[in-house]
């Protein structure tokens, strides 16, 4: 994809929820991301210089780009948890973050919960 390809495909990502996927130039996918809005979170890839040298590697990589339009962030979500598993694609990471998973099913949540709840008792008599 040159330049001139890129902004205009940029220039026409909808401002919709959904799911990007990034593939190199054999064809394989080598990122899986989702977004609020597609258009914003694709385009700051390329909008900008990459401070971290994952990023900068991966954006040097990417020889096209798929998106998938969703009706919320949840389905994102949803498509996003599914693809990663089906495809492990090598710049998303190696697991599934323990808060993304924990979104869609709370009872898996295994961290630490903080006591929040406020108690009082009455003094001695």
């Amino acid at each position: 994809m040159n330049n001139e390809e890129l902004k205009h495909f940029l220039k026409n990502l909808p401002d919709k929820s959904g799911v990007y996927r990034y593939y190199n130039d054999q064809g394989i996918i080598i990122y899986v991301g989702k977004a609020k809005n597609l258009k914003r979170r694709v385009s700051s890839y390329f909008n900008k210089e990459q401070n971290h040298p994952k990023t900068r590697m991966l954006v040097s990589k990417i020889a096209a780009i798929k998106f998938t339009v969703t009706d919320s962030e949840y389905d994102a979500l949803l498509l996003e948890n599914n693809l990663i598993k089906k495809y492990q694609p090598r710049y998303t990471g190696s697991a599934w973050t323990t808060t993304s998973k924990n979104a869609l099913d709370p009872a898996a949540d295994t961290r630490p919960k903080r006591n929040t709840s406020k108690t009082s008792s009455l003094p001695p008599n």
